[in-house]
């Protein structure tokens, strides 16, 4: 996840270079948005338990597409790419959670650890 992330996510002409010789040619990025794309369709209590890394994964693709035009027209070319934003657009639609829904820092440093029993209450 972090070779990935660092990947998608660097600016350096280095970093793009390792990109576009080693992810695709070798067709791991279609492949991995084939097998994205056919594990987002299971029942969740089915699915891999790497699904949650692959949704990051998935998100950080797109996120970089969007801000390297480079890699962007590397990856319309592949086959898979449109369904694959669909499927992460409904998951996304779905997993993440709204900023005005989202706890305050405050909330979660009061957080009472778990087991911890509050006799405030009592």
């Amino acid at each position: 996840m972090d070779l990935a992330g660092h990947l998608l996510t660097s600016s350096s002409p280095t970093s793009f270079s390792v990109l576009y010789n080693l992810l695709l040619p070798s067709g791991f990025i279609e492949r991995f948005l084939v097998h994205f794309t056919s594990q987002s369709k299971l029942p969740i209590p089915q699915r891999a338990g790497n699904f949650g890394h692959m949704n990051k994964i998935a998100n950080l693709l797109k996120d970089s597409v969007t801000k390297n035009k480079k890699l962007e027209k590397l990856v319309e070319g592949i086959s898979g790419w449109d369904q694959a934003l669909e499927t992460l657009s409904q998951i996304n639609s779905v997993y993440i959670v709204p900023p005005d829904l989202k706890p305050t820092d405050s909330m979660v440093k009061d957080k009472k650890p778990p087991g911890e029993f509050d006799d405030s209450l009592v």
